[in-house]
């Protein structure tokens, strides 16, 4: 499995359809083709850090501590 790689914008597109609340998470994961997980993700780095945390990394960092 490869790994996908999306754009700040195209991820704002889906946090964007989340807020919207017409769709359920899942049914947007399964539209834009993104892992449920991944969504989740994605909107806690958006909530702590903005657009910046939404940038693609050049280093691992683990952003979700238990």
């Amino acid at each position: 499995m490869s790994k996908r790689s999306y754009s700040v914008d195209k991820k704002l597109e889906i946090l964007r359809a989340c807020e919207t609340g017409n769709q359920t998470i899942s049914q947007i994961a399964s539209i834009y083709m993104v892992n449920v997980k991944t969504i989740s993700e994605w909107k806690y780095v958006f909530s702590e850090y903005g657009i910046e945390g939404l940038k693609e990394s050049t280093t691992w960092k683990n952003i979700l501590r238990n």
